[in-house]
């Protein structure tokens, strides 16, 4: 064999050796980079943690294969996930929404749930005129506390109730909340994680008041997911409805 042949089959079997194709074959994968969440699709389905003070819960939601802006749950509809949030042991359950920005490397997350309370009712309170011999004196009932209005020794009185206004509540416990977060990606899967606002409501009935106020309080929170899978799936929407309360007729001319 002559030295030209035998020098052009060496350099062939380094050019093989050498090529990426090879180094895979032998256990050495080409490189793949952390980045910012991008080759990964639009659309996929993901799962999220949420966290606060007194608060645990988890979301599930999938994307659509575009970005669409997300400005928080709409109550009762629009669902694309689904949110089981506990709040000082309280279970609430309900919907939840995910949007994938790739080109701000954000996905925003919203949720809201609610837990049955009493539901709805309404009741009317009553204006009683006390009349004495000696005085003539009006309250609202029912009266929250001792009522004393000091009559002389054995008046005769007389009691008049007329229907004052009605009080209707809807009870029950209410949450929701939204995050902007940070994605990133590894070789195998799409992260993300970021922080967020939400806000508990309930019926309080204040002391010395015998019409309930919708309470609110407002929390931090924290929200990390993580992609599932690169396939949509199709969530039933839950009715969620915040708590309300208000005097909605007067019977005094």
């Amino acid at each position: 064999m002559k030295k030209s042949s035998l020098f052009a089959l060496l350099l062939a079997a380094l050019s093989h050796f050498a090529s990426p194709a090879s180094a895979h074959a032998f256990g050495k994968p080409p490189s793949t980079p952390t980045s910012n969440g991008s080759n990964f699709p639009n659309q996929g389905t993901f799962s999220a943690v949420v966290r606060g003070m007194n608060l645990s819960g988890t979301v599930e939601f999938s994307t659509s294969g575009g970005a669409q802006p997300v400005e928080g749950a709409t109550t009762g509809s629009g669902s694309s996930g689904s949110s089981q949030i506990y709040y000082n042991g309280t279970l609430l359950s309900g919907n939840a929404q995910g949007n994938y920005d790739p080109q701000a490397s954000t996905m925003s997350v919203s949720f809201e749930a609610d837990a049955d309370g009493q539901g709805q009712r309404s009741y009317s309170l009553n204006q009683q005129v006390v009349t004495t011999s000696v005085f003539t004196e009006s309250r609202v009932l029912p009266v929250v506390g001792p009522y004393n209005p000091n009559p002389p020794p054995n008046p005769e009185q007389t009691f008049t109730n007329t229907p004052f206004f009605q009080v209707r509540l809807f009870d029950c416990y209410f949450i929701n909340g939204s995050a902007v977060c940070s994605v990133s990606k590894t070789q195998q899967t799409q992260n993300f994680k970021g922080e967020g606002n939400a806000q508990y409501q309930e019926l309080q009935t204040p002391p010395n008041d015998v019409v309930p106020r919708v309470v609110t309080t407002d929390l931090r929170i924290s929200v990390s997911g993580t992609r599932i899978s690169d396939n949509v799936v199709t969530f039933a929407t839950a009715t969620v409805r915040p708590p309300s309360s208000g005097v909605f007729q007067s019977f005094i001319q």
